[in-house]
Parts: C-alpha cells; sequence; structure tokens
C-alpha cells in the first residue's frame, strides 16, 4: 500500500510529510475524496447531498459553501440514506487505496470529508467507527490475534472508537496515528490554499 508505505518512512525518518501528503493528495484526486480540517465544515454535520434541483457546482464552488451556513443550507440537504451506497461505490476504494486506519476521536473532530460529486460528510466518532469496521470486513481484514476481545474475529465500532481501542491493533500503532495525523492535517491545509477563492 503506497499510502502505509509512505507514512512508516515518515516515522522511520527516511521521508517527510510531505511526501506522505503527496501520496494521499493523489488517492484523493483518483476517488473523489477530499478530507479536510474539520474548521472548514463547521457549517454541516452527517451527509449532505445537493437539494433536488440544485445547479451542479465544482468542489471549490462547493468548498466555498462551507462557511456560510445560508448559502450551504440552500444548495446541500441532509440525506445520510445515501451513505451506505457512496461508502460501496466511493469511499470503500479510497480506503482500499489508503488504509486510513485513524481513530474515530481524531477523525470526527478534527476532520470532514467534501467530495468531487459534491457531497459533505463528517462523523461522530461511532460512525466512523461503523464506517471502518463495514470496509475491514468487506475486505476479510483480519482483526490481530492479540487484539482485546480476541476470540471476536469481525471488526466492531468500538475497534476504532477512540486512540486507546486502535492503537493496539497497529504495528508501530502509536507511531502510525501521530503520523497519519500529521500528514491529514498538512494535506488540509494545502488542499484549503488550493480550493479557496483567488483573491
Amino acid at each position: 500500500m503506497p499510502f502505509v508505505e509512505a507514512v512508516t518512512k515518515v516515522f522511520e525518518g527516511r521521508a517527510s510529510i510531505e511526501d506522505a501528503a503527496n501520496v494521499l493528495r493523489e488517492a484523493e484526486r483518483r476517488h473523489g475524496v477530499y478530507i479536510l480540517a474539520v474548521g472548514q465544515c463547521g457549517v454541516f454535520d452527517w451527509m449532505h447531498v445537493p437539494r433536488s434541483g440544485a445547479p451542479t457546482i465544482t468542489l471549490q464552488q462547493a468548498f466555498g459553501l462551507l462557511n456560510n451556513a445560508e448559502a450551504f443550507d440552500a444548495h446541500f440537504e441532509l440525506n445520510d440514506t445515501r451513505e451506505g451506497e457512496w461508502c460501496e461505490r466511493v469511499f470503500f476504494p479510497f480506503l482500499d487505496d489508503t488504509w486510513l486506519f485513524v481513530d474515530g476521536g481524531f477523525f470526527s473532530t478534527f476532520c470532514g470529508i467534501l467530495t468531487s460529486e459534491p457531497v459533505a460528510i463528517t462523523h461522530s466518532y461511532r460512525s466512523w467507527g461503523h464506517t471502518l469496521a463495514d470496509w475491514a470486513n468487506s475486505r476479510n481484514i483480519p482483526r490481530p490475534s492479540g487484539a482485546r476481545d480476541a476470540e471476536r474475529l469481525q471488526w466492531e465500532y468500538i475497534d476504532f472508537y477512540m486512540t486507546d481501542y486502535l492503537e493496539p491493533l497497529l504495528e508501530d500503532g502509536t507511531r502510525w496515528l501521530s503520523t497519519v495525523c500529521e500528514v491529514l492535517s498538512f494535506n488540509s491545509k494545502r488542499l484549503e490554499a488550493e480550493l479557496s477563492p483567488r483573491r
């Protein structure tokens, strides 16, 4: 996995945060999934899709709506009934490319997703955990034998709920999680600069 390899190289001192962010950025472009710092996603929660009859807008235009609640609500509506279909079609292939194992505590506090459709999504600790567990189970990714509740073969949301639960399940869990968080932060700042209107 190129992203896993890139992150591993960073915490081994063989690559930079920017190098790993470049690999993540390429995966984002391939799948039309863009991870933003939650400060840029403050006006939405859960899954929002364009309202029926709303004009098609670009990713940059969708980004421009994120800090304008009135304009955002005029264009988007809450519709989490499409989340399962969207995950199967778009987000799970993105996870196949990245293995973005990060806990819900971090992701739901600091990150949101904007897609090229465009669709805007944030997660709670639990919903992020369910998303990763559903993906890992659908790909038959085995739970580590040393995991808490090791007799349980299927991943559950609790495995991804917070750092204390996920960290022991990953090889070099502490370094992995802290490095991925740095990469996501770096990448989000760069993406924000790309999508912000030129002055």
